[in-house]
C-alpha cells in the first residue's frame, strides 16, 4: 500500500527515540516507535539526549523529544511576539535547535 503524502516532509522535527523507547521496553509491546514512523514519513529526525530537553522548531511546527518539553514549548508562544530569532528556533535559552535555514 502506498503511503499518503506527508505534509511535514523535509522538516526538521524531534520527538521520543527509539533510545528512551527502548528504556522503557515499549517496542517489545508496540509494533511501531515514534522515531521509526517519522523517518518513514520523510521528516529529518533530529535527537538529543535521552530524558534531557531538546526541542526543534522548523518554520511553524514546534516539537519536543519528551513530555517534559510540554510546559516549556507550550508556553513559550504566549510569552510575546515571535521575533525572527525565535521562529528560527535559535532562542539557546530555551534549548532550541536551529533549522539550516536560519541565518
Amino acid at each position: 500500500m502506498r503511503r499518503p503524502i506527508q505534509p511535514f516532509t523535509g522538516y526538521q522535527v524531534t520527538a521520543f527515540t527509539n533510545d528512551e523507547e527502548e528504556a522503557v521496553g515499549l517496542p517489545k509491546r508496540a509494533r511501531w516507535t515514534v522515531e521509526n514512523e517519522l523517518v518513514e514519513m520523510g521528516v529529518d529526525f533530529t535527537k538529543g539526549e535521552m530524558w534531557k530537553p531538546y526541542t526543534v522548531v522548523d518554520r511553524n511546527l514546534f516539537t519536543g523529544q519528551n513530555p517534559a518539553l510540554g510546559i516549556r514549548l507550550g508556553g513559550t508562544p504566549a510569552q510575546g511576539s515571535l521575533d525572527d530569532r525565535f521562529q528560527c528556533g535559535c532562542d539557546t535559552r530555551l534549548g532550541f535547535l536551529s533549522p539550516p535555514h536560519c541565518t
